[in-house]
């Protein structure tokens, strides 16, 4: 360990934790002993946590004291789903009526569909941070090691001014996936090799257009780090190799969302392992149970939230599971295949390329000024116009939105034009996935 990573854990990270309450090191140090339980004892704690869970819920939330009668049962496969509309329209019956005093609000990037926010204790947040740094840890990577993050960047100054705070005390720097161009690779570089970032962490679309710029100018990476993870996007074979190549370092692949977090982490083995103490994951075909390696709807229950418990909440994207046994010898849950979340970049005339989350961002403007969209897609058709499609749950005018979305296309895309239509619903991909972000020309 050197010092700046035993100074950034020790004295920046720990009394963060202690300050909000999340310490997590007795939470990681029984899931580094877990993750080789035995699966019967695996599945013992997961129904402890549920039976726990149902309890509070049918208790103290409005929502599932509706379905008091079936939480009694214990069965899971009885309760309903619960869907990110539902969860968006009826947060305040989701809602645990006694709060604790001190909650985190998490919200969703919104890639399949509008965003929504949970609010989770600190003892969830503490579960949650701990499953993800035992994640880290099969990547060989530590709490408090330099990362750089390739991700998005808040366009509000007290968004802006919070990341970067973020960024600090978690030792990382932040390359922005929202807006650039060769120049600003350029300077990307520069600064990593000033900052020595042990391993890469983001979007693969963005990591994918940084290996590019680095393959195009150098025989070997004037950066060398260790790993990568990836996240938030479809990690393909192609990129996989591409990074290895580029980077000379093994690539780790995460799945999870804004508002339960990471929910699988790969292993040495390449392996994608549920994290099974924290959540009960389903995959569902038409509500029934997948049978092994098929596919269907990925359908969590997270089981340490009592803030705002999520019982059988549809993610939006498909995958499979295999009871396959790893070589890595842990004995959590295998998710085999994800099918969806795959972002697009847009660009403009100079091209520079634009991070889809570019317009969450946007979005997230627009609710705080009292405009929410329960739903949208964002089509690019050419390097000259836009298409939004909103889904709003009653008529309204559209002007706001339009008027809104219309001066950051014209000021990031060079007076691009945008057309808005009101829509019933988003229709899917084949594949399943909702596409809430997409070009439809090639660069």
């Amino acid at each position: 360990m050197t010092f700046n990573t035993w100074f950034f854990e020790n004295m920046v990270y720990k009394p963060i934790l202690i300050s909000r309450g999340e310490w997590i090191y007795d939470n990681l140090s029984r899931l580094m002993d877990s993750q080789y339980y035995a699966r019967d004892k695996i599945i013992s704690l997961q129904n402890s946590k549920f039976d726990s869970l149902i309890r509070q819920a049918s208790d103290s939330t409005d929502y599932y004291r509706d379905y008091a009668a079936l939480l009694s049962g214990h069965n899971l496969s009885d309760l309903p789903l619960l869907s990110k509309n539902t969860l968006r329209d009826h947060s305040s019956r989701l809602a645990c009526t006694t709060p604790a005093k001190r909650l985190t609000t998490k919200t969703s990037g919104g890639s399949t569909g509008a965003p929504v926010q949970v609010k989770k204790t600190p003892s969830a947040m503490s579960h949650e941070l701990a499953a993800t740094w035992r994640g880290y840890s099969w990547a060989d990577v530590s709490i408090g090691e330099k990362q750089a993050r390739f991700w998005g960047v808040p366009s509000g100054k007290k968004d802006l001014f919070r990341s970067k705070a973020i960024d600090l005390v978690t030792n990382r720097y932040r390359l922005s996936a929202f807006s650039f161009d060769e120049s600003a690779l350029k300077r990307y570089l520069s600064n990593l090799q000033k900052f020595k970032p042990k391993y890469f962490y983001g979007y693969v679309s963005m990591i994918r257009e940084f290996a590019i710029f680095i393959s195009r100018y150098y025989d070997k990476c004037p950066v060398n780090i260790e790993a990568i993870i990836t996240t938030a996007e479809i990690l393909s074979l192609e990129d996989r190799a591409l990074f290895e190549k580029v980077f000379e370092c093994a690539v780790y692949n995460e799945y999870g969302c804004g508002e339960l977090g990471t929910i699988a982490h790969e292993c040495e083995y390449g392996s994608l392992h549920i994290n099974d103490e924290n959540m009960i994951v389903e995959i569902l075909n038409n509500g029934l149970p997948c049978k092994d390696g098929e596919q269907g709807e990925i359908v969590v229950t997270e089981l340490n939230n009592t803030a705002m418990p999520l019982i059988r909440y549809q993610l939006g994207d498909y995958g499979k599971i295999s009871q396959t046994p790893c070589q890595c010898g842990r004995t959590l849950t295998v998710l085999s295949e994800i099918n969806g979340r795959e972002y697009d970049f847009f660009i403009n005339k100079e091209h520079k390329k634009f991070h889809g989350e570019f317009f969450l961002y946007a979005f997230e403007e627009l609710k705080k000024s009292g405009i929410s969209v329960p739903g949208f897609q964002l089509i690019q058709s050419d390097i000259e116009h836009f298409q939004l499609k909103i889904v709003l749950s009653q008529p309204a005018d559209i002007g706001p939105i339009k008027d809104k979305l219309g001066a950051v296309i014209d000021t990031y895309f060079n007076g691009a034009k945008l057309d808005v239509e009101q829509v019933e619903s988003i229709e899917r991909e084949s594949s399943g996935k909702l596409r809430v972000i997409k070009r439809e020309f090639d660069i």
